[in-house]
């Protein structure tokens, strides 16, 4: 098993910068959920469906979050500013 930069912690600087330079060589760096990082060339995710949030959300959340009713918390919380004043 090969490690990045031999840290236990790697700062997110330097993962942005990583995933940067590896997008310019057409490889993408995934964290994994079991720790640790996956690496695999962009060409491997042609013809794969698209994940829209909007298809995504729609099955998640279902009608159960109101806008009206966000805005109330927002404007409870003195978080949320008209645009007509």
């Amino acid at each position: 098993m090969l490690r990045l930069s031999k840290r236990r912690i790697i700062r997110t600087a330097f993962l942005d910068m990583l995933k940067a330079y590896l997008d310019d060589l057409g490889l993408i760096l995934i964290e994994l959920e079991r720790g640790g990082f996956g690496l695999i060339p962009s060409r491997a995710l042609e013809g794969a469906p698209a994940i829209t949030a909007k298809k995504y959300l729609e099955r998640e959340i279902q009608g159960r979050i109101r806008l009206d009713a966000i805005r109330k918390e927002l404007e409870q919380d003195g978080e949320f500013e008209d645009d007509e004043e």
